[in-house]
């Protein structure tokens, strides 16, 4: 007596497998893409951070600076820079590089051609920044360094 399964069974048991795995397949691919939504959400409310750190900066420093607003930029890893006349004139916590004053962009026209307010994430040193302009009605213009979760 020999021992198996029948045809019509080996071909439900090979369907089976089949269809078990598309089904993992599928999984692992609805949680990749999962992932990669959840990195983007991540990337979107870094952006949205670093624009409101420079409306926030832009308010705080048309009415005056205050030495609390300052420390708790540099404990955060943020950073803030006030241009003149496309130079740096001051910076507070981790702002970025003096040169290019329109960095991560080489120049203002180049910010403006972008038409992007936030720029990033851009490699820094210990990791990514986003970074964001707000001009000033005085002519100055603020840059604001977010860290990138």
């Amino acid at each position: 007596m020999t021992g198996g399964l029948p045809s019509h069974r080996f071909r439900e048991a090979q369907l089976l497998i089949g269809a078990a795995l598309l089904m993992l397949v599928g999984m692992v691919v609805v949680e990749m893409v999962g992932m990669l939504a959840v990195a983007r959400l991540v990337e979107d409310e870094a952006r949205r951070a670093s624009m409101a750190a420079a409306h926030l900066a832009a308010s705080r420093i048309a009415g005056g600076e205050s030495a609390r607003f300052a420390a708790a930029l540099r404990q955060e890893g943020w950073g803030l820079a006030v241009l003149v006349s496309g130079r740096v004139v001051e910076r507070v916590g981790q702002a970025g590089p003096s040169e290019p004053a329109w960095w991560p962009w080489e120049s203002r026209e180049q910010w403006e051609r972008a038409g992007q307010r936030v720029g990033g994430p851009v490699a820094r040193g210990d990791g990514s920044v986003f970074v964001a302009y707000q001009p000033l009605a005085d002519g100055r213009v603020v840059r604001a360094v977010v860290p990138a979760s």
